[in-house]
């Protein structure tokens, strides 16, 4: 068994390193998984530079998603089956070719839904559909979304235009969603429009300038820190200002619950809402390959690691 590590925060390509692990021994109610895929994430890198200090214990495992085969379980564990593809709630620790997780946080695969999309399917989709039930009826609404050109990005562009929405992209690129039509693109947000509601993953300054922008009785929800640095100046007065971390979300839901969350997830990617594409994959051994790749302007799709 092999996994990725990183000792001590730090520069992911200088900090990360591949080593043997040790033999997993299974606690009660645990199922030992075997990695099919795992996404390289910007959530996944930014705790290893050092963005979340006070949630990140260091030696540290990378990757919180991924599409794995039930390989064992413990005495007593009901409702999985071995060889059964499934994804893990289970927080970090996904770039390894086997990994622990309490049974109760894995959610049986759709067997009409491929290893790709799977195992993209949690820190993106997930996040989308509960940001979307977050906020609630946007028709009519203006809609600003930072990072637009992003993999969740495009997603929230996708499923604010289904709920008849308006979205107003903050984007480096001229195209934020080659996948829908007549959307308006911005590079500073400071120049956008004013917005009833505003969905923001970037934080520090531009997302200080996204805040100044949305109306009073309008809606700034802050689900990411691309920028790592936080938001520091207080909402302007009527402002709601709402924090969603996904982690939070999902900390001591049961399994059926996480199956009922999912459950709208799976039909997103089969209608295309949510779907995301993978650019190329790297055996977790090709790690420096990888986030070399991942850190290439102007790539398209996600890159994923193999077991």
């Amino acid at each position: 068994m092999i996994e990725l590590v990183a000792d001590r925060p730090g520069e992911p390509l200088e900090m990360i390193r591949l080593r043997e692990a040790r033999d997993i021994a299974l606690a009660p109610n645990d199922a030992l998984l075997r990695l099919v895929a795992s996404p390289i994430n910007p959530s996944d890198l930014l705790p290893v530079a050092g963005a979340y200090p006070h949630r990140t214990r260091f030696p540290h495992v990378p990757g919180h998603e991924g599409v794995w085969r039930v390989e064992s379980a413990a005495a007593g564990v009901s409702g999985l089956k071995i060889g059964q593809r499934v994804v893990a709630c289970a927080g970090p620790g996904a770039w390894a070719t086997r990994r622990r997780a309490d049974a109760n946080r894995c959610v049986a695969v759709p067997d009409d839904i491929d290893d790709e999309s799977a195992a993209m399917a949690v820190v993106n989709p997930l996040t989308v559909r509960c940001l979307m039930e977050h906020i609630g009826p946007m028709a009519g609404k203006a809609v600003a979304i930072s990072a637009a050109s992003s993999a969740i990005g495009r997603m929230l562009v996708r499923h604010v235009v289904s709920r008849g929405g308006h979205p107003l992209c903050i984007t480096r690129e001229t195209n934020c969603d080659p996948d829908v039509g007549g959307i308006a693109c911005w590079r500073d947000p400071s120049s956008i429009p004013v917005v009833d509601v505003a969905l923001d993953c970037v934080g520090g300054t531009a997302g200080e300038q996204l805040l100044s922008k949305v109306v009073p009785g309008g809606v700034f929800v802050h689900f990411g820190l691309l920028s790592g640095q936080p938001i520091r100046t207080r909402p302007p007065q009527g402002v709601s200002f709402r924090l969603f971390h996904l982690r939070s979300a999902l900390e001591n839901q049961s399994g059926h619950h996480l199956s009922r969350l999912m459950s709208p997830v799976w039909d997103d990617l089969r209608t295309g809402l949510s779907r995301s594409f993978a650019a190329a994959c790297f055996a977790l051994t090709e790690w420096r390959s990888a986030l070399t790749v991942v850190g290439q302007p102007g790539r398209r799709g996600k890159i994923l690691l193999t077991g």
